[in-house]
């Protein structure tokens, strides 16, 4: 499979967006978009806060809600246009609503999601029979039935307790919960309020992967203004990757965080823009973990999820994708 690099990020978008940024002067455009309120959705922010959108024609009215998730079910009422968030979500509410559209793989994490478990528990293997905190149906069960079973343990094998990130401080305290599937920066979080709690190794190899979305009616409607979105976007892209200081700054001050603790928030992310064979791997990773909840149907059509025409007509390079899986 393809491997997301920096370098292949920040090269292409030195030269992406002059493509389609050409006549940005000639009308000004305006969009609603939203994400969630976390550094990991930087590109965003940076495009808002450092005049990138404004550079490109697009007048734009961000929108922050408490998760990326949370995001999504704006795309259907149209009360956002576009979106940047993890896929679960999005896959979810397009079962929902065929507007719900994936236009772009455009960030690939890895060690951001964690096992965080109280005493004695020291590793995976002791999870068998235990209750796990998660939410349920989202991006946290799907990560941790995939590494579970890395390790022999099954969706039988334990008791998954639907729990939000913010509640597991005072679930573990409870003894609600035996563990939880959480992310960083919540992890430190919960085992420096608990000190007998631990962070588990062995799920360092696991990748998040987030996606730009947009509304379908929308897109079809005003693409010419999405390409210079694409454009836009590509740029903060670059600069979250190169100057991660200038970006956190910028990010920082629209969240109202300190940018030294946005730095190790937005830094294990590589931003950019593309549609490869990994980019669906990892999307049917998500998907096999809905149809295993009964959210989804097999056989899934994913045309009905994808755009891959978008990227394709901003900049044909970013797309290598050799076609959709068969189910």
């Amino acid at each position: 499979m393809q491997t997301i690099t920096r370098r292949a990020f920040s090269v292409a978008a030195m030269a992406a967006p002059m493509i389609v940024s050409r006549d940005a002067a000639a009308q000004t455009a305006r969009m609603v978009i939203g994400t969630g309120v976390d550094p990991s959705f930087g590109p965003f922010y940076v495009a808002a806060e450092g005049g990138l959108f404004a550079k490109h024609g697009i007048t734009v009215d961000l929108r922050t809600f408490a998760s990326g998730s949370a995001a999504v079910p704006s795309l259907i009422s149209r009360d956002i246009v576009a979106s940047f968030n993890a896929p679960a979500a999005g896959i979810v509410n397009n079962a929902v609503s065929r507007d719900v559209l994936f236009v772009a793989h455009a960030c690939t994490v890895t060690d951001i999601y964690d096992f965080v478990a109280r005493a004695p528990i020291t590793d995976l293997r002791g999870l068998r029979g235990k209750k796990i905190g998660m939410n349920r149906g989202g991006a946290t069960e799907i990560f941790a039935l995939h590494v579970l079973n890395t390790v022999g343990i099954s969706r039988a094998d334990i008791t998954p307790v639907n729990l939000e990130a913010p509640e597991a401080v005072a679930a573990l305290q409870r003894g609600d919960v035996d563990a939880v599937a959480t992310f960083k920066p919540w992890t430190g979080r919960i085992t420096a309020a608990l000190p007998n709690t631990k962070q588990l190794a062995g799920a360092e190899w696991y990748k998040l992967h987030q996606h730009v979305l947009m509304h379908r009616g929308w897109l079809r409607d005003n693409r010419p203004t999405a390409l210079r979105f694409l454009a836009a976007f590509l740029e903060a892209c670059d600069l979250c990757n190169t100057k991660p200081q200038e970006a956190s700054a910028l990010i920082g001050r629209r969240l109202r965080m300190d940018p030294a603790a946005v730095m190790p928030l937005l830094t294990p992310n590589t931003f950019g823009l593309e549609w490869s064979d990994e980019s669906m791997a990892l999307l049917k990773r998500e998907v096999d973990g809905q149809i295993q909840f009964g959210k989804l149907t097999s056989p899934y059509d994913y045309s009905q999820l994808v755009d891959v025409d978008l990227l394709r007509e901003f900049d044909p390079k970013r797309v290598t994708l050799r076609g959709f899986p068969s189910s």
